[in-house]
């Protein structure tokens, strides 16, 4: 996987803390909810842009339905990248971007999607 770098999630006492291998390739503006492990693997020329307020809802306990498997993004080409908007919740869903996606403000991804 050369062409890739991998975020880490590491849990602390005040939850998970989110690192990434190299900076310039996620920006986020505030610190996201993490709710479980989410799946995040990047091309070393993707980007991933987070909004305020981001919710990765990877864990089944709480959720009204059954959810298959944790939140995955995966940005694998040279120059793809995902945009998500302010106060969006994914729950155990895939987004797989080969050029652009954007997900506006005030979305909710269902479990399983």
């Amino acid at each position: 996987m050369k062409h890739y770098k991998i975020i880490i999630f590491i849990k602390s006492i005040i939850g998970y803390m989110l690192f990434y291998l190299n900076k310039n390739k996620i920006i986020f503006l505030t610190k996201p909810t993490i709710s479980g492990l989410p799946i995040i693997i990047i091309h070393k020329y993707g980007k991933l842009n987070l909004g305020k307020n981001i919710t990765f809802h990877s864990n089944a306990y709480s959720y009204h339905l059954h959810m298959n498997s944790p939140v995955k993004i995966l940005i694998d080409r040279k120059g793809a990248s995902i945009n998500i908007g302010d106060n969006t919740r994914l729950n155990g869903c895939c987004i797989h971007a080969q050029d652009k996606i954007s997900i506006g403000k005030n979305c909710l991804i269902a479990a399983n999607t």
